[in-house]
């Protein structure tokens, strides 16, 4: 069975992303996927030097599931648009905190994540954070 293509080591590659808030200083993914969900930790260190881990375990059929260590999410829901491709809704306190889409290259090498952070119906942020594998 071929290994999915969302699983393995991702870091930030900072200059080749975009954010309207200040970059992180460190941003590492690690994804284990497979065809119906997957198991992420988030190892990031802020701009402000703050450390932290995001953990979550998401199937990808829309539903909602916890995200522990995140001060913008305490839930998440993914769909699997293809292969390559996922688009997640996350929420906190109930109300929806933040929309992405994740996309990894034809080549396997690049990972996309274009996201926007909410209050309320008002877009507060939002960026291109492009992550490169590391294995």
């Amino acid at each position: 069975m071929p290994v999915d293509p969302l699983s393995g080591r991702w870091t930030l590659d900072a200059s080749a992303s975009q954010f309207s808030m200040p970059s992180p200083r460190v941003w590492i993914l690690n994804v284990s996927a497979h065809q119906t969900g997957m198991t992420v930790e988030e190892d990031l260190t802020r701009a402000d030097g703050t450390a932290m881990r995001v953990t979550f375990a998401p199937q990808f059929d829309g539903r909602d599931y916890p995200v522990e260590g995140s001060p913008i999410m305490d839930s998440i829901s993914f769909v699997r648009r293809s292969e390559r491709l996922l688009e997640a809704s996350a929420r906190k306190a109930g109300a929806v905190s933040m929309r992405d889409t994740t996309e990894v290259s034809e080549d396997g090498q690049t990972l996309t994540v274009s996201f926007s952070l909410l209050s309320g119906e008002q877009t507060v942020a939002n960026g291109r954070a492009v992550f490169r594998r590391l294995d």
